[in-house]
């Protein structure tokens, strides 16, 4: 059987959530399940998005620099705890730094027009959902 699990950004921002998390994706699939995970960002992280979104027009270059390294800070200590392996946690770290390096940029381009079109808040927010699971899918 096809089962589409959601697991909400709680359920991803703490080791015991984690390893909650994969407990049961992992019972699931010994089941016998094809088993789709869709992954929320981490608690905060969207609120933080658009946050930053609201901000950003009326912002200068140190206000993206310190929130694009904020979220860099947030996501490579997240991933530090939970992931033991060496090698898996530098590809993990160099994926959040190309996802940031994205959205940074970005961000930057938006500081500088002025404005934020419904599309562009998309895209942004989209970050927070793709940086998750990145880390969640190098845990699985």
């Amino acid at each position: 059987m096809r089962i589409v699990m959601k697991f909400g950004g709680t359920s991803v921002s703490s080791t015991k959530g984690i390893k909650k998390f994969v407990e049961i994706v992992k019972k699931s699939v010994l089941d016998g399940n094809e088993v789709i995970v869709v992954i929320s960002a981490m608690a905060g992280v969207t609120n933080k998005l658009f946050d930053a979104i609201s901000k950003i027009t009326f912002s200068n270059q140190s206000f993206v620099s310190d929130f694009i390294g904020e979220l860099n800070d947030i996501h490579i200590e997240f991933a530090r705890k939970i992931i033991r392996d060496k090698n898996l946690y530098q590809n993990i770290h160099n994926e959040i730094e190309r996802l940031i390096g994205i959205w940074g940029r970005v961000l930057t381009s938006i500081s500088y027009i002025k404005e934020v079109t419904p599309r562009s808040q998309d895209y942004i927010v989209s970050f927070g959902e793709k940086l998750s699971s990145s880390i969640i899918c190098t845990v699985l």
